[in-house]
C-alpha cells in the first residue's frame, strides 16, 4: 500500500512539473530554416503561448546569434532588418547591442500595453528578417538564434504580476543554414557521380 502511494506521488509530482512547464512557451518560427550558398532572407517571428485566463502586458526578449558580430556589417555574414511589432505599439527596437555580447544582440525592450493580452492560443509579439550573404564553406555555415533569459533586462510579465519566472518557461529556437546545395545541383552531383563510375568500369575492362 504505501508503495502504491509513492508511486501515485510520483505521477502526480511528474504532472505537475509538465503542466508548470507548459504553462508559458516562447517560440521563435521561421519561414525557411535553409538556404543555397547564394544566401537568401529568413523571416523569424516571436510569439508567446500561455494558460487560458492569462494574460500578457510586458515584455523585454533579446536575440542572440550564435558567433556572429552585428555590429560589423561588413564582415558579418547576417543582417538583421524590417524588425515589426506586432502586439504591442511603439515598442522600443533594440538591435544590434554596441559593443556585442551578453546575449543581446538584438529585440525588443519596454514593449508595455496598458491593456494587456489574451495569451491563450498564441500570441505574435515581433517579427523580424534575417539576411543571410553568400558562403564557399565547404560544409555551409549554420545560425543558431537563440532567446536569452539571462540576458540582462530579459523579462516577462503576466498581468499585473512581477516579473515572470523563466525557469518555468519552455523556449523553443531555430536554427538557419546556408550553403545547401539547391536539388537540381544535387541531381547533378548524381549523375556526375554515375558517369564517373561508368567510365571507370569501361575502362576496367578494356585493360582486361
Amino acid at each position: 500500500m504505501s508503495s502504491l502511494r509513492t508511486g501515485l506521488c510520483c505521477i502526480a509530482l511528474a504532472l505537475c512539473a509538465q503542466t508548470v512547464e507548459a504553462a508559458i512557451v516562447l517560440s521563435l518560427t521561421v519561414d525557411k530554416s535553409d538556404h543555397t550558398p547564394a544566401g537568401g532572407t529568413t523571416i523569424f517571428t516571436v510569439t508567446l503561448t500561455g494558460d487560458a485566463g492569462e494574460t500578457l502586458s510586458a515584455y523585454d526578449i533579446f536575440i542572440d546569434v550564435s558567433d556572429v558580430d552585428l555590429n560589423n556589417p561588413v564582415a558579418s555574414p547576417v543582417r538583421i532588418t524590417n524588425i515589426s511589432s506586432l502586439a504591442f505599439a511603439n515598442s522600443p527596437f533594440f538591435a544590434p547591442q554596441n559593443p556585442a555580447g551578453n546575449g543581446r544582440d538584438f529585440g525588443v525592450s519596454d514593449a508595455t500595453l496598458t491593456t494587456p493580452l489574451s495569451t491563450a492560443g498564441g500570441l505574435s509579439l515581433f517579427s523580424f528578417e534575417a539576411v543571410f550573404g553568400p558562403t564557399n564553406a565547404p560544409n555551409g555555415l549554420t545560425f543558431d538564434f537563440s532567446m536569452t533569459p539571462s540576458a540582462p533586462g530579459f523579462g516577462l510579465r503576466l498581468g499585473s504580476g512581477p516579473v515572470t519566472d523563466f525557469s518555468a518557461t519552455t523556449f523553443r529556437n531555430s536554427t538557419v543554414t546556408v550553403g545547401v546545395p539547391e536539388p537540381c545541383s544535387l541531381t547533378m552531383l548524381v549523375v556526375i557521380a554515375t558517369g564517373t563510375s561508368v567510365l571507370t568500369r569501361r575502362r576496367r575492362r578494356r585493360l582486361c
